[in-house]
């Protein structure tokens, strides 16, 4: 029986509930950890590391294959197309973890990082243990159960960030963070296990590993070259630059990746299935575009204004007075690549649900061939890592035109619906900004106490405009907290 609008609604709103509750517990306790481990760890030590993950997660992805993405858009699933996938992603990830193995000497000597041999035999583990359980993840999604996808990252999150930190705490450097990735894998792999009833069984069927592989590999190729795109920044600071510079580079992504991933994945994870229920009503994909692109702009342009604004304070009373060069890199990862993140990830989810994998892929490689000239143009200009960041934020301004192009195309929602939905929030962000950066100027006052006072004086300028000017989406925020209350 086909589920009514209403439910779908109420699922959604619970999946986001959950899925906010599973990124915000699991990047809070990464983050605590991130602290206590840059206190006891250095810039190099975190470099390493960055390189490393650089090919798991590569990896990773060609794991998934697209596979995981067409479980979930697939609305009549059966068992078989289960036990498929995960036999796929199994043969794989061995593949892929040969691959890391027997490609450790020549990764470091790429690198000048001779310890990259002896850690990318472990940390590439990896990659086999989360494909064991990645079929178990899809079908949680599927379901729009976030909840029980909550309680196993925040268990995982929590059982590996503890071991990190006793780990480096005994002086075990670097190999505190390998295997705090390590163990995050194998506790989630575990856990997911136990909290599906699905049991794969010994069947691969040839003509459904084609259909789905049909619409995943276009995803696969998109996701590679984003992927390669997203990481290749890494290891371009990491081949031309001193080990420290990827070390400050990653570290203001992590910071930047807690808040604004959190927002992303909470929408995008439950969008994506819900768009799928909902892929051949035109109007009502319309309408959810509508509504998540105003909520993520209301959410996510003053959040990350605040964190632009108190950026330096910020570094320096959690990471101390070491880290403070990426102070820089966290300001314009925020403007030039958070800011419109959201609203790339949101369309691009809409375009997938109702089967265009095609035009994905089509848009990946006319955005990433745009990126990578922009930061070759940017990097031989000699403007360093700070270049690559200039790079990253004119493309970001192009891929909001080309996703909302093509979004127009299929939905009738583009690129001027999708800016005058945005506007209201860009523009009272705008004029908050303006005033609350200006208070150190006139009030000096301990760093510290700076953080709080800008953040709460933005809150609360920020929400008087927004009532002043009677906002939909506030208004909207306001009576779904208060329905959720009264429940």
């Amino acid at each position: 029986m086909a589920e009514s609008t209403n439910d779908i609604k109420q699922k959604a709103i619970k999946g986001m509930l959950w899925s906010f509750i599973e990124r915000f517990g699991s990047l809070l306790i990464l983050f605590v950890s991130n602290i206590a481990l840059a206190r006891m760890l250095s810039p190099d030590e975190f470099g390493i590391v960055g390189i490393l993950m650089a090919f798991v997660m590569f990896s990773t992805i060609l794991v998934d294959g697209g596979l995981g993405n067409a479980l979930v858009q697939r609305q009549n699933l059966t068992k078989d197309d289960c036990s498929t996938v995960f036999f796929a992603n199994i043969a794989v990830a061995l593949a892929c973890y040969a691959a890391l193995f027997f490609g450790a000497d020549w990764i470091a000597d790429f690198f000048n990082q001779p310890q990259l041999s002896q850690l990318m035999p472990v940390i590439g583990l990896v990659v086999i243990f989360d494909a064991f359980s990645a079929v178990q993840n899809n079908l949680l999604i599927k379901e729009i159960n976030f909840r029980r996808i909550a309680f196993v990252k925040v268990a995982a999150a929590f059982l590996s960030s503890a071991i990190a930190v006793a780990m480096a705490f005994c002086g075990m450097g670097v190999w505190s963070l390998v295997v705090q990735y390590l163990v995050n894998s194998v506790a989630k792999s575990v856990l997911l296990w136990t909290a599906t009833s699905w049991l794969p069984t010994l069947t691969f069927k040839w003509q459904s590993f084609k259909t789905l592989f049909g619409y995943g590999s276009k995803l696969l190729l998109a996701y590679l070259l984003s992927e390669a795109y997203r990481h290749a920044q890494v290891l371009l600071i990491g081949r031309f630059f001193p080990a420290n510079q990827v070390g400050l580079f990653s570290q203001a992504k992590h910071l930047q990746d807690v808040p604004n991933t959190t927002i992303l994945t909470v929408v995008n994870q439950v969008t994506f299935p819900v768009f799928s229920k909902i892929q051949d009503d035109l109007t009502l994909l319309r309408k959810g575009l509508s509504r998540s692109i105003k909520i993520l702009t209301f959410l996510n342009f003053p959040l990350m204004a605040i964190l632009i604004i108190t950026a330096k304070p910020v570094f320096m009373l959690l990471f101390g007075e070491q880290w403070i060069e990426a102070a820089p890199y966290f300001q314009w990862l925020c403007a030039g690549f958070g800011l419109l993140l959201v609203i790339h990830n949101t369309n691009l989810s809409l375009l997938k649900a109702i089967g265009k994998s095609g035009v994905v892929l089509t848009l990946e490689i006319v955005k990433k061939i745009i990126g990578v000239a922009l930061i070759i143009a940017f990097f031989f200009m000699g403007y360093g890592v700070m270049g690559i960041l200039w790079a990253l934020a004119i493309n970001s301004v192009i891929e909001f035109f080309l996703n909302g192009y093509f979004t127009g195309k299929y939905t009738g929602y583009g690129i001027m619906s999708q800016a005058r939905d945005l506007f209201p929030a860009l523009i009272t962000t705008v004029i908050t900004s303006a005033v609350v950066w200006s208070i150190p100027q006139f009030l000096p006052m301990h760093y510290i106490v700076q953080i709080f006072v800008q953040a709460a004086a933005f809150v609360a300028i920020y929400a008087l405009i927004a009532r002043a000017f009677k906002l939909e989406i506030l208004q909207y925020l306001l009576t779904e907290v208060k329905a959720r209350i009264k429940r």
